[in-house]
């Protein structure tokens, strides 16, 4: 059987074109949008693509400059074909709302559609909720008992009874009136005892607010004493009572009770600490055990351990062998801190130094310790926010009012996110509503938060710089399109970070005026936190 294609019978050598014009133009938009992407993409980087799914990458990124292209398998490739955000011009849904220190314009792009995270209860207790945050709150229960039962002691004034003084005189140097001193000695249970003072020997006195005397202790013996109390002040009762010496001192026990010192012995270890304490942190033994084993008290553990935000995890960068030294400005317990050193294997040696002059704490370059230089934004170039910090946001999906408590930042997968002050990384993982997120701790009490990205440049317990990168950009978890949400929280509770005003070097740095006398005093304590004869001696 004969056959034969079947061709189209017109002559084609009479027509003007090969083909027909749907081809030409089908064809020609595909020449023309292989060339686009051609130009488009990067030709001197290595090109991966990072399902929005894949575990976080760490180490060699890219090229020499840590940079990789990552490409989302979900963009259009509209998207793909788009230059870099930095050069694109406004479109007529962006508003210019202001231009920050670092000349980047900032739009807000009303139209772009809702870009948000869908926060869920889990989340928001997973990002409140750390190792730091839990020692934090340990602290801060054992300091406030510190403080609570440091409010329910009696602060006796101490004189020394010096040859000649008689109790008149000592009651008219403390400013007492005489008909409150002839209340006390003409006392028919003391009897004139109360007035045979002997040189050497102690009287303490007790006031309330109002300056007016509400106690008086005098030593009977070596063993004993008087004291005389009263609740009432607008009446000359005294009630009196013997005790044994000391009785009348109420100190805080191993258990964080109000006890008299005379029933601790040598009482807890910050009344006999010296100007100086050292401690080591020994096998299977945390920074705050060793610290109040030493004779610091949980205040002045929090003090520590809030000074070093940001540059140090007390939960994980603490390891055997390391050490602290914590200079004091008197002994007993009593004075204030006027410098610490922190010598840590994972870290490095840290230093904090009192300045007289304001009460702060400053390392030695004269910088705050407790504070750091803040950029406003969190991102490079041109910045594009989408959804505003809003406390009383209306869900996009539910139409229930739940806060939004960050910015959303309008940038395509794959953008750069860097660290917006130096911090240490406290969570860098998954969860599946805030997709690949970190939280960075802060020096101050600051943290900052960044979510839903598509791969994470650092892990937990890495300190970091401002301006380093930390991150991609990206669509991991619940959201509802490319996009950074961004969070700024100030003692744990989310800010507006694009409206309050943020720490700066220029304001954190000791006057010009005082630098001297602060570099004076730095060299003296650097030398005092070595001189052993400080510590207080065991017998």
């Amino acid at each position: 059987m004969q056959t034969e294609d079947y061709i189209f019978q017109d002559d084609l050598s009479a027509s003007k074109y090969p083909l027909s014009k749907k081809h030409v133009i089908a064809i020609s938009s595909t020449v023309f949008l292989a060339s686009a992407l051609y130009f488009a993409l990067p030709q001197d980087r290595t090109v991966t693509t990072v399902a929005s799914h894949n575990p976080p990458v760490y180490g060699d990124i890219g090229d020499e400059n840590g940079y990789e292209d990552v490409i989302d398998p979900t963009r259009s490739l509209t998207d793909i074909l788009l230059t870099n955000d930095n050069d694109l011009p406004a479109s007529s849904s962006d508003v210019l709302i202001s231009e920050n220190n670092n000349n980047q314009d900032v739009y807000t792009q009303s139209e772009l559609g809702s870009m948000e995270n869908y926060d869920e209860d889990d989340l928001t207790a997973a990002l409140s909720y750390t190792d730091e945050s839990a020692l934090e709150a340990s602290l801060n229960e054992l300091a406030s008992k510190d403080a609570s039962m440091a409010a329910q002691k009696i602060n006796w004034i101490a004189e020394d009874v010096q040859r000649g003084d008689t109790l008149s005189s000592i009651f008219s140097d403390m400013n007492i009136p005489y008909a409150v001193m002839m209340a006390i000695a003409d006392n028919p249970e003391a009897g004139s005892n109360v007035t045979n003072l002997r040189p050497g020997h102690k009287v303490y006195f007790s006031f309330d607010k109002d300056n007016n005397l509400t106690g008086f202790v005098k030593q009977i013996n070596g063993d004993e004493q008087w004291r005389f109390t009263r609740s009432d002040v607008t009446t000359m009762n005294f009630d009196v009572v013997r005790e044994p010496k000391g009785e009348h001192i109420m100190v805080l026990d191993e258990n964080g009770k109000l006890v008299p010192s005379s029933t601790l012995g040598d009482g807890p270890a910050y009344r006999n600490r010296g100007r100086l304490v050292v401690a080591t942190i020994e096998q299977g033994d945390s920074f705050s055990n060793a610290a109040h084993e030493a004779g610091l008290t949980y205040s002045e553990i929090r003090q520590i351990t809030d000074l070093f935000k940001g540059q140090v995890q007390f939960t994980r960068h603490i390891q055997p062998g390391d050490s602290i030294r914590v200079l004091f400005s008197e002994d007993k317990g009593a004075g204030k801190i006027n410098a610490i050193e922190l010598k840590l294997k994972k870290v490095g040696t840290l230093s904090a130094y009192r300045n007289l002059a304001d009460d702060k704490y400053y390392d030695e370059r004269g910088y705050n310790a407790a504070s750091s230089t803040f950029r406003r934004f969190p991102i490079d170039g041109k910045v594009i926010i989408s959804s505003h910090f809003n406390p009383s946001r209306r869900h996009p999906v539910t139409g229930v009012i739940r806060p939004h408590n960050g910015t959303d930042f309008a940038v395509r997968v794959g953008t750069p996110i860097v660290s917006p002050a130096d911090g240490v990384v406290e969570l860098a993982k998954y969860s599946r509503t805030a997709g690949y997120y970190i939280i960075i701790r802060h020096r101050g009490s600051y943290s900052t938060v960044y979510m839903h990205c598509s791969k994470l440049l650092v892990k937990q317990g890495d300190s970091v710089k401002i301006g380093q990168m930390i991150a991609r950009s990206g669509n991991t978890g619940i959201s509802t399109g490319p996009h950074l949400h961004y969070e700024l929280r100030r003692n744990g509770r989310p800010v507006n970070a694009m409206r309050i005003t943020l720490p700066a070097n220029d304001d954190t740095t000791v006057a010009r005026k005082y630098r001297q006398r602060f570099n004076s005093n730095v060299a003296m304590f650097k030398k005092e936190l070595y001189q052993d004869s400080l510590i207080a001696q065991k017998d």
